[in-house]
C-alpha cells in the first residue's frame, strides 16, 4: 500500500481573508464584501469546486493518454447549488453543503458524444476528489 499525504497550512489574515500555503503555493481565501469579507479571493466552496473540477480534468487527461485518444481541448463550468438557510442557520433542516454539483464538460476529441461521455465519467469515476465528496470520509478536528 502507497500513502500519500496532502497538507495545507492555513491562517488568518483580517477579516474573513486566508492564507492557504501548500507546497511553494500561495492562496488567498475571503468572502465577498456582502458577506463581511473583502473579495480578495475565492471563498472557500469556490476553491472546493475549483479543486474537483480540476481533479476531473486531470484524470481526462490521464485517460485520454491510456486510450491513447488526442484531446485537442477541454472546458469545464462546475457549479453548486446551495440553500444558504441551511448555511445561516436560518432552517436547521436544510443541510449546509451543496444539494448538487452540476458539470458540464467541454472536449474537443476524434470521439463519438458516448465516447467523451464514457471518458468523462470514468475519470470523475477515478478523481480523488470526487470520491471524498461523494463518500463520507471522516474528518478529525484537533487542537494545534
Amino acid at each position: 500500500m502507497s500513502k500519500k499525504s496532502y497538507k495545507v497550512d492555513l491562517k488568518q489574515l483580517q477579516k474573513f481573508r486566508l492564507e492557504a500555503v501548500t507546497g511553494d503555493h500561495k492562496m488567498i481565501i475571503d468572502q465577498p464584501a456582502y458577506a463581511g469579507g473583502e473579495n480578495a479571493g475565492p471563498t472557500p466552496l469556490e476553491y472546493l469546486l475549483t479543486g474537483l473540477g480540476a481533479c476531473i480534468m486531470t484524470m481526462i487527461q490521464v485517460g485520454s493518454r491510456r486510450k491513447r485518444v488526442e484531446i485537442r481541448s477541454i472546458s469545464m463550468e462546475v457549479e453548486g447549488i446551495l440553500d444558504t438557510d441551511g448555511l445561516t442557520g436560518r432552517n436547521p433542516d436544510i443541510r449546509t453543503g451543496f444539494e448538487e454539483i452540476i458539470i458540464k464538460v467541454g472536449l474537443d476529441a476524434d470521439l463519438s458524444d458516448e465516447e467523451k461521455l464514457e471518458l468523462i465519467k470514468d475519470a470523475e469515476a477515478k478523481c480523488p476528489a470526487s470520491d471524498n465528496i461523494a463518500n463520507a470520509t471522516p474528518i478529525k478536528l484537533k487542537l494545534a
